[in-house]
């Protein structure tokens, strides 16, 4: 909304140069808008008067055979100096604060890859200062892909105690994160990435832009190979900020101990494994049972170990529900460069049950004959 008083006119362009606010000779360089095609963004304050017009000439032309020729235009009142301060005072006064953080279809792109994984902005400042201000405080992030937690909970002294990452969550979002927030729904959805502490342990951190050659030909590299995700974390040990597979309920749960049909197959058989999972009696509990697959001694390079299966259910309170895992012959193989198709390799495997790929609830040793 604007007001009266300064305005902001705000403009950028699709690809190539432009002219802008009558200066002929001001060419923009290029920026991250427009997918990596546009200008950077130019400004200029002046001041404006309800009901009264201002006009604005715009003259732009883009070159021949521009396939994606594009202008914005905007006005928006500037952010008041003592904006955070305020955001301070109003958490200061709550009973809990809410803070919702993130990127948007800018920073969210195809044409380019970004350069950090820090929130744009002073989203991490207002962060701290509102969790500094008030203990009590959700942090809601709004991103579609990991950014830098340093204030999650556990992270230091004064994090922020709750973390909730709907992932842009479409036009029915507010009401969703309103059920949730209230306790009305049950935040039962399980991370489908890794959230690193930092960029520098991200497993791709050195290969993901394309080798060139002298003729401009790009080439990708996936350097990560087999151990992409969660599985090189796990391969170096590696501490993260959320672990692939990770989630909370409201509800809480005791797990029992997993039975098992058998600790033998052959290399076709299968194992079925069960779950008992109870809720306490206060609430009912979302819960996600998650089988991994570790070979003991592999003859073959392969990741410590694989998510192969999964059951997830509501278990209401004070009831105990059996969550079951088929561990077949796909559970168990691999790829096999010499015979170029899929193998089970005789020998033994550990079963691990777990909440996500760093809580393990239990192991089974196995053994295929």
């Amino acid at each position: 909304m604007v007001t009266t008083g300064p305005v902001l006119i705000e403009a950028d362009t699709g690809d190539g140069m432009t002219t802008l606010i009558a200066d002929p000779h001001m060419e923009l360089p290029r920026s991250e808008e427009f997918f990596g095609y546009g200008s950077i963004e130019a400004t200029a304050s002046i001041e404006c008067t309800a009901g009264t017009p201002i006009p604005i000439s715009i003259k732009w032309a883009s070159a021949s055979g521009n396939d994606f020729a594009a202008i914005r235009v905007g006005a928006r009142s500037p952010e008041p100096a003592d904006l955070l301060d305020r955001a301070v005072a109003a958490a200061s006064a709550a009973d809990v604060a809410v803070v919702m953080v993130g990127t948007n279809d800018e920073w969210e792109t195809e044409g380019f890859d970004r350069k950090t994984m820090d929130l744009p902005g002073e989203q991490d400042d207002l962060v701290r200062q509102v969790v500094a201000a008030n203990p009590r405080t959700v942090v809601i992030v709004n991103a579609g892909s990991p950014v830098t937690m340093d204030w999650a909970a556990g992270a230091d002294t004064g994090s922020a105690p709750a973390v909730l990452t709907p992932f842009f969550a479409g036009q029915e979002q507010a009401e969703a994160l309103t059920d949730i927030l209230f306790g009305i729904a049950d935040p039962g959805g399980r991370l489908p990435i890794t959230i690193p502490r930092r960029l520098e342990d991200h497993p791709a951190l050195t290969h993901h832009r394309p080798d060139h050659d002298s003729a401009g030909n790009g080439t990708q590299r996936y350097g990560e190979g087999l151990f992409i995700g969660y599985r090189s974390y796990d391969a170096q040990a590696m501490s993260t900020r959320f672990p692939f597979g990770h989630g909370l309920s409201y509800g809480t749960t005791e797990w029992a101990d997993p039975e098992v049909s058998t600790t033998t197959i052959d290399t076709e058989g299968e194992i079925e494994v069960t779950v008992p999972v109870t809720a306490e009696p206060d609430r009912s509990a979302t819960v996600v049972v998650q089988g991994y697959v570790s070979p003991v001694n592999p003859t073959a390079t392969r990741p410590p170990k694989e998510l192969r299966v999964w059951a997830k259910a509501t278990v209401p309170a004070g009831e105990t529900k059996r969550f079951g895992l088929t561990f077949g012959p796909e559970a168990f193989h691999h790829w096999d460069t010499a015979t170029n198709g899929w193998a089970v390799d005789p020998g033994e495997y550990d079963l691990v049950i777990a909440e996500s790929a760093g809580v393990e609830r239990s192991r089974i040793r196995i053994t295929i004959d």
